[in-house]
């Protein structure tokens, strides 16, 4: 039986191919699987369970929703399966240990409105365009996403995030790899081990931030109420439009730089940053 069982039957004939890899001293023979599935059931939520392989969401106007599958293995394919129960599409994948290749890729085309959760071992996500609450647990291989809009929580092992053109709330709590964002609205609450967090073109009211290596660099197009940022090592960079705001500022070393920031402890808007190495540099910009 292929990787995707018995749904090949309901499916578009698969693709299936076999080539050759060469190692020193050996060559593996490596086979691949594709299958593509357009869903006329009505699906508010998609549940994801994938072992090993990258998951890709576009974001599409069309009212079905569409799947694509391709799998590649050495030995044994990796399990695969797709069903809907109660309006929830669920798939999942899983591929036996020992093998020199073994993966399962999934593209999504999804409707606006759709939410995603669930888990990607490896491989990471793409999102393009997608319109919808997304919240995943993610193990290696990090995530982008463009032109999004939405509820976004994300925790990620290794690999980092990109972030750019995105409205909505964004949770992000990152191992390794840090965190990349652009032109973003919505609070934000940004969690980096390792990596640091660089942020510009923000229109996002709430900046949360804490960052354990790297540094904090935020660059705002619009006046935040409130922000507050711990970095142990690497310093924060701050530019946000000119004016008073209530400033709460330590640094450890490294010391502490503002220009066209004004201390006003009667404001409601509140910057706070706590750097234990590396120093602040907080620029307020008239535009």
């Amino acid at each position: 039986m292929g990787p995707f069982g018995d749904l090949l039957m309901h499916n578009n004939i698969p693709l299936v191919v076999l080539f050759a890899l060469a190692l020193p001293g050996c060559v593996i023979q490596v086979h691949s699987a594709e299958d593509t599935r357009e869903l006329d059931e009505i699906i508010t939520s998609v549940s994801l369970d994938v072992d090993s392989g990258g998951v890709t969401i576009v974001g599409s106007d069309a009212g079905a929703l569409t799947v694509y599958r391709r799998a590649e293995w050495s030995a044994v394919p990796p399990e695969m399966s797709l069903e809907v129960v109660d309006g929830v599409l669920i798939l999942t994948s899983s591929c036996t240990a020992g093998q020199i290749i073994c993966r399962a890729e999934h593209e999504l085309h999804l409707p606006p409105g759709v939410s995603v959760e669930g888990v990607v071992g490896s491989g990471g996500f793409i999102g393009e365009g997608f319109i919808g609450d997304l919240n995943l647990n993610i193990g290696s291989g990090g995530a982008v996403l463009e032109d999004g809009e939405g509820a976004l929580t994300l925790d990620i092992g290794s690999g980092g995030v990109v972030v750019d053109g995105h409205s909505g709330d964004i949770t992000v709590d990152v191992g390794s790899g840090g965190a990349v964002l652009s032109e973003v609205s919505g609070d934000l609450a940004l969690f980096v081990s390792s990596g640091g967090v660089v942020a510009d073109g923000l229109t996002s009211s709430s900046v949360l931030a804490e960052v354990s290596s790297g540094g904090l660099s935020l660059d705002f197009d619009a006046r935040p109420t409130l922000i507050d940022g711990d970095v142990s090592s690497g310093g924060a960079q701050v530019e946000v439009p000119a004016g008073a705001y209530h400033l709460d500022l330590s640094a450890g070393s490294g010391g502490i730089n503002i220009d066209g920031v004004q201390d006003d402890p009667e404001s409601e808007d509140v910057i706070r940053l706590n750097v234990s190495s590396g120093g602040i540099n907080l620029e307020g910009d008239d535009r």
